[in-house]
């Protein structure tokens, strides 16, 4: 009977640990998702800025151009 109980919490703790893992790889590739997309958003407007294709005339447009 303790073997039973024993076998059993363990099957248990594996159930858990591993719901709590996919739970984790979930919310992480939400996170990527999210920050690729923030990623790309300030790539796009950097280079616009760099290009000159708005405020390309402004110290920010100058700047962006030095680096």
């Amino acid at each position: 009977m303790a073997d039973a109980v024993t076998e059993f919490g363990r099957q248990r703790d594996q159930v858990v640990t591993s719901e709590g893992q996919q739970s984790m790889n979930e919310r992480l590739g939400s996170l990527t998702y999210e920050l690729r997309n923030l990623l790309s958003t300030a790539s796009l407007a950097y280079e616009a800025i760099k290009s000159g294709v708005c405020a390309g005339f402004s110290s920010t447009g100058a700047r962006a151009k030095r680096t």
